[in-house]
């Protein structure tokens, strides 16, 4: 490994994907996630709140692209 990454500007330190293009299908990738929970409203026949998941992409790390 390169001992001059700077991991902290990751972004600033490899090529990004355009905003538009998708990553191509059979690519090695990382992804990181965040998932967490929250009630909703009540409902007005049971009384019982819903619960409702949240789920985010954070970021991408492409490791390859296939040919």
């Amino acid at each position: 490994m390169d001992s001059s990454i700077d991991f902290d500007n990751l972004s600033e330190t490899f090529p990004t994907f355009e905003e538009d293009s998708e990553v191509p299908v059979g690519s090695c990738v990382a992804v990181g996630h965040s998932v967490s929970t929250y009630l909703g409203k009540k409902d007005d026949q049971s009384g019982e709140k819903d619960f409702n998941l949240a789920t985010n992409v954070l970021f991408v790390i492409v490791f390859g692209v296939p040919d």
